[in-house]
């Protein structure tokens, strides 16, 4: 049986405890009560797949991490380009300059569920979501 702070809890106690963590599992929505549900399901401990179930608290109570994001590259000469991705939950985000005589090519891609604001050297300012795109300035 579960043991939460050293109490033994019963059978039909463990499962109105389960059933309630679960039902708040299929309603909520933002990272902070994911984080105190994990919690439910960690004092459940082994029963059923209560540890499955924290598992995904503790990812879905993470997920807010590069849903969105600020893209401001500020590129240099000297350097001649730079590309940089990081794999997030959602997929990976990548940035990429590089010169070409006098004019700096971008891309930049987006995976789905990430909003990306950029702002590039010039001033200009988009909004990116799911896809490649590729700017010159």
């Amino acid at each position: 049986m579960a043991n939460d702070k050293n109490i033994r809890l019963t059978e039909s106690e463990l499962n109105a405890r389960y059933t309630a963590a679960a039902y708040k599992f299929a309603t909520v929505s933002n990272w902070r009560d994911y984080l105190a549900l994990a919690e439910e399901f960690r004092a459940l401990d082994t029963y059923k797949d209560s540890a499955q179930k924290y598992s995904q608290c503790v990812k879905a109570a993470s997920a807010p991490a590069y849903r969105e994001i600020t893209l401001a590259p500020h590129p240099d000469r000297r350097l001649g380009y730079a590309d940089g991705s990081i794999d997030t939950q959602y997929g990976t985000i990548r940035s990429h300059w590089y010169y070409k005589e006098n004019t700096v090519y971008y891309e930049f891609t987006i995976p789905s569920g990430v909003t990306a604001h950029l702002t590039l050297p010039s001033g200009r300012t988009e909004t990116l979501t799911e896809g490649t795109y590729h700017f010159t300035e």
